[in-house]
């Protein structure tokens, strides 16, 4: 029983450290420019006067911010996900290694009635 409540607040704070970190690179992620963004905003303002030009890199970098932030909360909702269910599994084997060695557990389990 202490283990399961070990690894749970382990999780926890495994979680809590890599949010911590990962937040410091979020901005840096959704923000950032590349060369191929560059060229494809300088074609698409050619022939556009200075404020038409500004109007549109603003609408493109918006577009792209969006995408990435998008981009970047799927990936971390998969790996939370990912994660949890690491965490299950651990926590289910610890448990049936607890029933394995524990045959008192096991037959209070059976004196309950809603137990299988």
């Amino acid at each position: 029983m202490k283990r399961k409540w070990i690894m749970i607040m382990l999780f926890f704070i495994m979680i809590v450290g890599t949010l911590e970190a990962a937040e410091k690179t979020v901005a840096e992620q959704v923000n950032r420019v590349t060369p191929l963004n560059e060229v494809t905003d300088h074609l698409a303002t050619l022939g556009q006067s200075e404020r038409q030009k500004s109007a549109t890199i603003s609408q493109r970098k918006e577009a792209r911010r969006v995408a990435r932030l998008r981009n970047l909360l799927k990936a971390r909702e998969k790996k939370r996900r990912k994660q949890l269910q690491t965490v299950l599994e651990d926590a289910k084997k610890f448990n049936d290694k607890d029933d394995q060695t524990t045959p008192v557990s096991k037959g209070l389990q059976s004196l309950h009635p809603h137990s299988g």
